[in-house]
């Protein structure tokens, strides 16, 4: 029993080995314009599940690099890498929604992939996110400056010089409770990973 145990633990860091391989390869690839040989190294790390070669598969089609511009294999790279938690392919997914590049305009399911990336740290997503509550109608959504602030706030942590300015449009619209409230629920936020 042992012995087989052993034996699969050594197959597993074989085949994570020979993903990340492909991954690497792909990488130095592309590094060198070699548009054809990354395609081929990140379509067989992709396929074995790697969502940073999937991120990357989705961002090649998006740029038309090595291959024709097609946003709708990009939001379905994209889709496979956000769903195992790439925080890249689920900020590019939320524009993708927003602006129904490949496919359809939903805002829901664009602000719920800011929110996933927001949620997990990016910062251009936490501007996004904020966007949404301060815009709201625009988007269908209710307005929610206290949300916004937060979302804003978060951004802003992270060096985001225009969640800044929203920030202070937004003291101008707010009561000194709702900041109070809003700086607090900020300062009191964690990260998560997916």
């Amino acid at each position: 029993m042992r012995r087989a145990v052993l034996f699969l633990l050594g197959l597993l860091a074989v085949l994570a080995s020979a993903i990340a391989g492909d991954f690497e390869d792909g990488v130095a690839a592309y590094g060198k314009r070699d548009y054809a040989a990354a395609i081929s190294r990140f379509g067989v790390a992709a396929d074995q599940g790697d969502d940073r070669a999937q991120y990357a598969l989705g961002t090649m089609y998006h740029e038309g690099e090595g291959v024709p511009r097609n946003h709708e294999a990009a939001a379905r790279w994209y889709t496979k890498a956000a769903q195992r938690g790439n925080i890249q392919a689920q900020y590019w997914l939320c524009i993708m929604y927003r602006e129904a590049m490949g496919v359809p305009r939903d805002y829901a399911e664009s602000l719920y992939w800011c929110t996933r990336a927001a949620e997990n740290g990016s910062a251009d997503a936490q501007f996004a996110v904020g966007q949404y509550y301060f815009d709201g109608l625009g988007y269908g959504f209710k307005r929610d400056y206290l949300r916004a602030y937060i979302w804003y706030s978060r951004a802003s942590s992270q060096g985001n010089e225009e969640a800044q300015l929203m920030i202070e449009t937004l003291e101008g619209e707010m009561t000194s409770l709702q900041v109070d409230e809003a700086q607090r629920l900020a300062r009191d936020w964690k990260p998560r990973k997916d």
